[in-house]
């Protein structure tokens, strides 16, 4: 029986400020979404920008962190796995667990001066709690 791979790779920017959140098991997690844009040419030879947004979750350590690093703007790598929810009012969802994550940016976004301490590596060893 072959096993499947559940993968993703995305760089973009931040489309808002992370807002961590405790859950009821005591579990961290911060989600934020995360902007994506691609260029292309469409029949015309015009160039054309589309932009998609994924719904990123950081968990544990790796949550603690992004919250106190980032903010919307902040350009990111992450890698995770996708998994499909059940939304409270029907329809589902599809969020990136993120598994690794890197800032792209030469300095945290929130940084605005050299007295700012460096952002930590998020561990990709940090286990997602399910």
């Amino acid at each position: 029986m072959s096993r499947g791979i559940n993968k993703v790779i995305l760089i973009g920017n931040l489309g808002q400020d992370p807002q961590q959140k405790t859950l009821p098991s005591g579990q961290r997690v911060t989600n934020v979404g995360l902007a994506t844009t691609e260029g292309y040419k469409d029949k015309q030879g015009e160039w054309q920008e589309k932009t998609t947004w994924h719904d990123l979750a950081f968990w544990g350590a790796d949550s603690d962190n992004i919250t106190k690093y980032a903010k919307k703007g902040t350009t990111m790598y992450v890698e995770g796995s996708l998994e499909k929810r059940k939304a409270e009012g029907g329809g589902y969802f599809v969020t990136v667990n993120v598994k690794v994550s890197r800032f792209v940016d030469s300095k945290p976004a929130s940084s605005s001066d050299n007295s700012q301490e460096e952002a930590p590596e998020i561990d990709p060893n940090n286990d997602i709690p399910f």
